[in-house]
This record gives C-alpha cells, sequence and structure tokens, in this order.
C-alpha cells in the first residue's frame, strides 16, 4: 500500500473512529437506563422487530463500525477489541436466539466499558 493511501485510510478511520464513539456516548445511557435498542438494524435484525422500529441511529452506528472493521483489516491491524468489532459483536448477540443472550441494557453496560477503555 502506497504511504499516502495508508495515510488517508488511517485519516479515515480515526475520523470513524471518533464519530461512533462520539455517538455511542450520546446513546449509551438511555440504553443502559431505558434499554433503548440501537443494535437492531438493516443487517442484524430482531425476530418481530419491524425496520420502522429501529433507532434513527442504527444503521449510521453499523456503517461506522463496518468501515472501522475494515479499514484496519486494510491496514494489517487486527479488529478484535476495536470499537468497531464490538458494536458488531452486541449486534449479532442482541439479535441472536440463544435464549441467555444479553439485552439492550446489558450490551449496554458492556459497550459503555469498552467506549471507556479505547479512549
Amino acid at each position: 500500500m502506497r504511504a499516502s493511501r495508508e495515510e488517508i485510510l488511517r485519516q479515515h478511520l480515526k475520523v470513524d473512529v471518533f464519530n461512533l464513539r462520539t455517538k455511542l456516548e450520546r446513546l449509551l445511557p438511555d440504553v443502559k437506563k431505558r434499554g433503548l435498542n440501537i443494535f437492531c438494524n438493516s443487517s442484524f435484525e430482531l425476530e418481530g422487530f419491524s425496520s420502522n422500529e429501529y433507532h434513527q441511529d442504527a444503521d449510521k452506528l453499523l456503517r461506522l463500525a463496518q468501515r472501522i472493521v475494515k479499514a484496519r483489516d486494510e491496514l494489517g491491524e487486527p479488529a478484535e477489541n476495536c470499537l468497531g468489532e464490538a458494536y458488531l459483536a452486541a449486534c449479532k448477540e442482541n439479535c441472536s436466539r440463544d435464549e441467555h443472550r444479553r439485552g439492550p441494557r446489558k450490551l449496554g453496560v458492556w459497550l459503555s466499558e469498552i467506549v471507556a477503555s479505547n479512549t
């Protein structure tokens, strides 16, 4: 990868991580308190949950998380433990059929800890 392309990709990654963190910091208090479901979106659908019930920022969060994971992959950096991967993991768990999955509140607490540790 050319140095200039890598620099551009790193800048985009930095902006996407900042934007995802900022949106999550704004939304997670309501997720933890009221169970606001920000984890259902066009890629992770909860049975019995229609698309018009998705939080207005759900697909924005999804796109940011996917771009972060993709950029890290292109840069040869592991996506494990990054904020984008954590959000996608929360979406996957929230929409799984596992009867022991965590709901939005518990996922919100877990994701808040990750946001706090990734500052």
